[in-house]
Parts: structure tokens; C-alpha cells; sequence
């Protein structure tokens, strides 16, 4: 009986070694698994957005009797987005795989914790019992031989007691969390089920459109002679409208120009007034140095302070800026590239062209100055904005909501995209400059 109570807090003290050491590793498997499928969830959702908007806009122009480039562009775009969004399943599924991998091993581990648990707290009742003396426990603290004995007797009943209870609420927890993991596995299951289930099915509308695409390209190419000078037409237009735009620039420079060397010279005759009253004083005359004479084609020596300090927000938000339409998708990309099918015709953009849906209003991509507003019959109305030293061209309007000297703040308003009559496509063309040098949009626009 003397030794119950040191057999007692021997058992205890191995115990608290034996849970220290058994502690769940469950915990560190889970690390980036959740972040990237939720980054490819949101590319998914904004993939599937975009085709349903093309999809809107192809549905109406099914009514128009004569095929054109802009309808093969859309079902071009479609079926290439179409793609995306199955190498995004497919990126999902992986994410999956490695999700339910990573659960089946926390489950083993909190399973085999689990069974330590029970094994180490049924040794210890088995232990407790055998060693346990015939009278009660409450007897045993009476019988001690003083006081201070019998506290002790007290504490260690104490501590007996709370090790109990926070072995079972251990086991109980285990348990509880091991039936939310096993449930959050078989959640991950039915979610790759349907993903693979998905994927089957954009996989049969991808060969739908691919369908239509090659009909499309048929039917075209028909009248090869027709659609070469059609894309000869639209560089010819193109260039016009790059000749008018840069015409603008160009006087936008000079007159910033005008007024560098204005205020340098009020600059310059204030200072020399300065000179003439002030007295003469004997110093050292000073060695000085002249800046190099700037570029012609450098803008930012004509900059006044705010508007420097506005193109180097502009510079700090490149990849960042908003579409110029809420809901759009890139049909024509930047520069010179190979015809859709007429791989001898070189196609020339100076910026991009963004399909969306009738109606739609152009927004401003940064906060700026309107220097123009012009009108070409091939393009519609056109919008030049100034940021500092870069310029964002808007074409393709039907309406103009702004004129030349307004203030326009970052996604504004300033006019609705107009719809070709001919085969109902509705879009908006956007260019940046740079100075006199233009520049891809899609690198300043955030991706979608």
C-alpha cells in the first residue's frame, strides 16, 4: 500500500512522455494545397465567364447572312479559351490528387495516434488498477500519517483525476477529428468525380468548335482574294489612324515643349533681375557643368512635376490596370503576326481589339487628361487620354461621353462600344504610347 503512491506517479510521469511523443503530424501536410486551388478555382470561374460571353455575342451574330473574320476570330478565341479552361481541369484534378494524398496520410497518422492513445490509456487503468490498495481513496488521504501527507495523498488523486479527464477529451478529440477529415476526403472524392465528369464534357464542346471553326475557315476561304484585301484594307486603316494619332502626340509634345522653354526663360529673366540688384561680391567662380541636351523623342523633360509624378503611377501599375470594357476578351493581339489562315498576309495591329457585348461603355484605364476627340468612319470615334508621358487611345466608339481638356479619373466613363451592323460583333480597339513609341496593352492590363 505504501508504494501505491510512487507506482502511481511513475505510471504518470511515463505517460506524459509517451502523449508527448505521440502529438499528431497531421498538422504539417497541409501547407500550400488550399492557396492554389483556390487560385486555379478563380481562373476557372473567369475562363468560363469569358467563353460565356462569347458565346452571348456568336449567338447573335448567327442572324447576320455573311460570315466574317470577326466571327472566326471569336470561335478562335473560343476554342482557345476552351482549351485553357481544360488544362485548368486538369491542374485542378492534379491539385485534388495531391489534397486527397495528403488527407489519406493525416488520417493514417491521426488513426494510428489514435490507437496510442487508447493502448497508452488503457495500460495505465490496467497499471492503476493492479496497484490500487483494498480501501478507498478518500480513506487512503484520511489515513496519512500528518497533514502535509495527506495533501499530498490529495494532489496526487488531483492530478491522477485530471489526467483522466484530458486523456479521454484527447481520444474524444482525435476522434472527432478524424471523422472531419475522413468527411472532408470523401467531399474531395465526389469534387474530382465531378471535375473529371467536366472535363469530359468541355473536351465534346471543344471538338464542337473546332468543328465550327473549320467550317468557318471553308466557307471563307472561298473568296481567298476577298478576305486578303479585306486585311489589306484594315493595315491601310490602321496606318491611317496610327498617322492621326501620332499627329496629335506629336503636337502634344511640342506644345509641352512650348511651355518648358516659356517657363525656363520667365525662369532665367527673374534670376537675372535677382543679379542686377543684388550686390557684387568677390567669390571663387565655380566650375560648372551643362546637361547633356535631351533626346527629341524624351517626354519627360517636358513633364511638370504633377504630371511626372502621374506617369510614374501610371509605370507603377503596369499589369495592373483595368480593361477599358467590364467584361471583355482579347480577338485581335499587338503588332505584326500571321493571318488566322492566310499564313502569307501579315496582319498589323497597333494595339489590341477586345470583343464584348453590345452596349457596353468604354471605361478610362488611369486617371488623366482628354488632349482629342476625332471621328474616322472606319473607326468610329476615337478618345486620346495623357497620363504624364504615356497616352491611351480608345477607338471604336459608338458615343463620346468626354471632351478635350476634361479630367478623367480611372475607370471612367467616356463612352460605349460601337456594333458592326455587318456581322453584329461589338468591340473596342485600346493602344498605349509611350512618348512617340506604342506599346503591347495586354502587358498593362491586369489579366482576368
Amino acid at each position: 500500500m505504501k508504494n501505491w503512491a510512487f507506482s502511481i506517479a511513475i505510471c504518470l510521469f511515463s505517460i506524459c512522455v509517451n502523449a508527448q511523443n505521440s502529438k499528431s503530424k497531421s498538422t504539417t501536410t497541409t501547407t500550400t494545397t488550399n492557396s492554389t486551388k483556390k487560385n486555379l478555382e478563380n481562373k476557372y470561374t473567369s475562363l468560363l465567364n469569358d467563353i460565356k460571353l462569347l458565346e452571348k455575342s456568336l449567338a447573335k451574330t448567327t442572324t447576320q447572312k455573311n460570315e466574317s473574320m470577326q466571327q472566326l476570330q471569336a470561335v478562335s478565341k473560343k476554342v482557345e479559351m476552351r482549351i485553357a479552361l481544360i488544362n485548368n481541369i486538369n491542374q485542378q484534378v492534379v491539385a485534388l490528387d495531391k489534397d486527397i494524398l495528403e488527407k489519406n496520410t493525416s488520417i493514417s497518422l491521426m488513426s494510428s495516434d489514435l490507437n496510442k492513445l487508447k493502448s497508452s490509456y488503457a495500460n495505465t487503468l490496467k497499471f492503476v488498477y493492479k496497484n490500487m490498495p483494498n480501501e478507498s481513496m478518500l480513506s487512503y488521504i484520511l489515513n496519512a500519517n500528518s497533514v502535509k501527507d495527506a495533501y499530498n495523498r490529495y494532489l496526487l488523486f488531483k492530478k491522477y483525476t485530471e489526467y483522466n479527464e484530458k486523456q479521454s477529451q484527447k481520444i474524444m478529440s482525435t476522434i472527432e477529428n478524424l471523422h472531419e477529415k475522413i468527411n472532408s476526403l470523401n467531399l474531395a472524392k465526389e469534387e474530382k468525380t465531378k471535375m473529371m465528369s467536366n472535363e469530359k464534357d468541355q473536351k465534346a464542346k471543344l471538338e464542337i468548335e473546332k468543328k465550327q471553326k473549320d467550317e468557318l475557315v471553308k466557307k471563307l476561304i472561298k473568296d481567298e482574294s476577298k478576305i486578303k484585301a479585306a486585311v489589306i484594307k484594315k493595315n491601310n486603316e490602321a496606318k491611317e489612324l496610327n498617322a492621326q494619332i501620332q499627329k496629335i502626340i506629336e503636337k502634344e509634345i511640342a506644345e509641352a515643349k512650348k511651355r518648358a522653354d516659356a517657363l525656363a526663360a520667365t525662369n532665367k529673366a527673374k534670376a537675372k533681375t535677382t543679379s542686377t540688384t543684388t550686390p557684387k561680391t568677390t567669390t571663387t567662380p565655380k566650375t560648372t557643368t551643362t546637361n547633356p541636351p535631351a533626346k527629341t523623342n524624351d517626354v519627360t523633360v517636358n513633364l511638370t512635376p504633377a504630371e511626372l509624378s502621374l506617369s510614374n503611377d501610371f509605370i507603377s501599375n503596369q499589369g495592373r490596370l483595368p480593361w477599358p470594357v467590364e467584361k471583355g476578351a482579347i480577338l485581335n493581339k499587338f503588332g505584326r503576326h500571321p493571318h488566322a489562315f492566310l499564313s502569307e498576309v501579315v496582319v498589323e495591329n497597333n494595339g489590341i481589339d477586345i470583343k464584348t457585348t453590345e452596349g457596353s461603355s468604354v471605361r478610362s484605364v488611369f486617371e488623366g487628361t482628354v488632349i482629342s476627340v476625332f471621328f474616322m468612319s472606319f473607326n468610329q470615334n476615337s478618345v486620346i487620354i495623357k497620363h504624364g508621358e504615356y497616352f491611351t487611345v480608345y477607338s471604336n466608339l459608338k458615343t463620346v461621353n468626354v471632351k478635350i481638356n476634361s479630367k478623367v479619373s480611372t475607370k471612367q466613363v467616356i463612352g460605349t462600344a460601337y456594333t458592326n451592323p455587318s456581322d453584329g460583333i461589338t468591340s473596342t480597339h485600346l493602344e498605349i504610347w509611350k512618348g512617340r513609341t506604342k506599346i503591347d496593352p495586354a502587358l498593362w492590363i491586369r489579366a482576368q
